[in-house]
């Protein structure tokens, strides 16, 4: 639809000159065939009757004029709308001498008095199908055969370019008394105008003036390319593409810089709110399809998820045949990947709409901070842009979240401090509903590891922290398809530090910490646990968050000989949990009370292992003088060294005495004392299975 065209009136002028002339000679038999009889029907007495025309033959067009009479439609010109409607949906021409009739009334009301006086009824305004043949059939025989022009599988009323109704709502009236009206869209397009039929809000809108690129946060690369398919297109070849990416807003300036690009406006259509009317979907697409044609404009289905991803939903084909019948650019947008067997062979080209880089989410983090006069040191804009992997969108909420929190906040915190909240509360809601959130606490100094275990630990930030560098700036991103993230498996007994290590990480690096327990993850049923997984990291994808599997036990073990299908299945578990690790760019934490267990085919694949061995009297003793809160009543007097060398616990068995040792001296509203904690040691020992003489606190005496 190229066509320079011209006004509606000088397109359809000299058609309707024609067709005033085939009028008036109609009127003009029909005033000779009344001429005998009663008063004619005219609007202002509608409804009198003349005596019947028995002269004429059953089915003769009553005011057929002859043969050689020129039609209004070889008036027409094929660069018209109306020529270029009859190219799109094959009209023959006979269907272009209908449209014209029906037409006359919205340009002219004067038609409505020609109809009703020619039909002898003045309510009867539009023209009936009648009406019709008599005015475009020479003799009986073609217009019996012309009635096939108004079947409902005709070009006509297939493709909803007319509707026909009962003169009377209630009664049951033949085809011949059917009255005929063009679909609203129809007169719009051949009239000029545009607009949206009422019955779609809110599932669509219509933008007539897009956006250029200049005027969005799409990345060069992406302007290019959206440049590219722009240049290439073809009315031959309609543009198919299919926006994969978590970032609404971003596919939706992708489409407006397209439509921009393409000089055409955007009709923006929501499927999520389309399949809630399922009965009405099939035919509401197919009206999409024709109104995306007629108004010449980039049609744009967002929502497809739900849609597209099950195959065998009863409404999917309806979306294929919009994509393959519509000869307009379609662009779909969803968060998975379209499925190949979806494609029905229509060459849907599929763009991934990835997060951006580091290097566009630091211009991005500069420019709006710039823009709102937030001063943030560079510092701090850098270690946001690396941690997350925001849109444009995500990053333009954290900083208007941040804003307002400094502006209500009595004595607010730092910016940074508040800018890094922000940013993670855009990161972090679908994880809430998989997993378990935990709130970062502990700091370095309250973690006690032999020196060996204290460096890998900071090692692995180190890792997080340099990412950027290394795989964008250094350029390794272009060496390695896998294992851009960093994963780690904590091993040791429970109570030696492993969660709280995986906390201080998270405080230190100031990223949420989600915790999934493997022993529910893990299902008996075949293929249920990848699934479970694969929900996991689908909604981790774009939070950088730290994802802490613990109880990786009920899923590793030793699986060298498979002896039965549940083995050959576990070792499948093992290796699709191990894949999506690798594949995700965050801190993925295994935690396991039996190393083992472990087979060394998978061990090899984790990045960091790290030991969390039994405290040693030295660790126990610094675990014993930092547990206390500063401001719990402590007797100086306890001598923690010969605690920490007369009882051999764990750090989260210590934690528990002193949690237990602080109720004991608040019931008796004391200070903490020796016999509080002894007490609280003879409780946990008992939890342990492992009950205690008296000889065992002899020396903290």
């Amino acid at each position: 639809m190229t066509s320079v065209f011209k006004s509606p009136l000088d397109e359809l002028l000299p058609a309707l000159h024609v067709l005033d002339g085939l009028l008036e000679r109609s009127s003009q038999l029909a005033e000779a065939l009344h001429s005998g009889g009663e008063r004619a029907a005219t609007p202002q007495n509608a409804g009198s009757l003349r005596q019947p025309e028995l002269a004429l033959p059953p089915g003769y067009p009553r005011y057929s004029p002859a043969q050689s009479t020129e039609m209004p439609s070889s008036q027409i010109q094929p660069s018209s709308r109306l020529g270029l409607l009859q190219q799109q949906f094959d009209l023959p021409i006979f269907d272009l001498d209908v449209i014209l009739i029906a037409l006359a009334p919205e340009l002219d009301r004067r038609y409505e008095q020609i109809y009703a006086y020619l039909q002898q009824d003045g309510r009867s305004v539009r023209p009936s199908v009648n009406l019709v043949l008599n005015l475009l059939c020479a003799d009986a025989a073609e217009k019996l055969q012309r009635r096939s022009h108004f079947a409902p599988i005709a070009p006509l009323r297939h493709n909803d370019l007319l509707q026909l109704s009962p003169p009377q709502p209630t009664n049951q009236s033949s085809l011949l008394a059917q009255e005929i009206s063009l679909d609203p869209a129809i007169v719009r397009y051949l009239l000029h105008e545009t607009g949206l039929d009422a019955d779609f809000s809110p599932s669509r809108s219509l933008i007539l003036a897009t956006v250029p690129a200049e005027q969005t946060d799409l990345p060069a690369p992406l302007v290019q390319q959206i440049s590219a398919i722009a240049q290439n297109s073809s009315s031959t070849q309609p543009i198919r593409l299919y926006l994969q990416g978590p970032d609404a807003v971003t596919s939706h300036q992708f489409a407006q810089v397209l439509a921009h690009q393409l000089s055409r406006p955007l009709l923006i259509v929501d499927l999520d709110d389309l399949i809630r009317q399922p009965e009405q979907f099939r035919q509401r697409l197919k009206r999409l399809g024709r109104n995306a044609w007629l108004q010449n404009t980039v049609l744009y289905l967002h929502s497809v998820d739900s849609l597209h991803q099950d195959t065998t939903n009863h409404l999917y084909p309806f979306l294929i045949n919009l994509l393959a019948e519509t000869n307009a650019p379609i662009v779909v947008a969803g968060r998975q990947s379209w499925q190949p067997s979806a494609d029905w062979g229509l060459g849907i080209v599929t763009i991934s709409l990835t997060v951006p880089g580091f290097g566009d989410r630091l211009k991005c983090w500069k420019t709006r901070l710039a823009s709102v006069g937030l001063t943030v040191e560079q510092g701090t804009i850098e270690a946001l842009a690396d941690r997350f992997q925001l849109t444009p969108t995500q990053i333009q909420g954290a900083i208007a979240t941040t804003q307002n929190q400094l502006a209500y906040e009595l004595e607010p915190a730092s910016i940074e401090a508040v800018l890094f909240q922000a940013a993670r509360n855009q990161s972090g809601h679908h994880l809430n509903r998989l997993t378990q959130p935990i709130q970062p606490r502990y700091v370095w100094s309250d973690l006690v590891l032999p020196a060996v275990q204290f460096e890998q630990l900071q090692e692995v930030c180190t890792h997080l922290q340099h990412r950027h560098t290394v795989f964008e700036t250094w350029g390794f991103d272009h060496k390695l398809s896998l294992g851009k993230g960093v994963n780690a498996l904590f091993a040791g007994p429970s109570g030696t530090g492993k969660t709280m290590a995986a906390e201080v990480i998270a405080k230190s690096l100031q990223l949420d910490l989600y915790r999934i327990d493997l022993s529910q993850v893990v299902s008996k049923y075949i293929g249920e646990t990848e699934k479970n997984l694969s929900q996991i990291f689908t909604a981790a994808a774009s939070t950088n968050a730290i994802l802490l599997f613990d109880e990786a036990d009920s899923l590793f073990g030793k699986r060298t000989e498979i002896k039965d299908s549940h083995d050959r299945y576990a070792n499948i578990e093992v290796g699709y949990l191990l894949q999506q690790m690798e594949a995700y760019e965050g801190l993925a934490i295994l935690t396991t009370n039996l190393k083992s267990n472990l087979d060394e085919a998978f061990i090899r694949r984790l990045r960091f292992i790290i030991d969390f061995p039994l405290p040693s009297v030295q660790e126990r003793y610094r675990i014993w003088q930092h547990i206390w809160p500063q401001s719990l009543p402590l007797d100086s007097e306890i001598n923690w060294i010969v605690v920490a060398k007369q009882f051999d616990l764990t750090g989260g068995n210590i934690r528990n005495i002193a949690l237990a040792t602080a109720f004991l001296a608040a019931n008796e509203g004391d200070k903490v004392t020796i016999s509080h904690i002894q007490q609280a040691i003879r409780r946990e020992y008992q939890k342990m299975g492992k009950p205690m003489t008296n000889e065992a606190f002899e020396d903290l005496s």
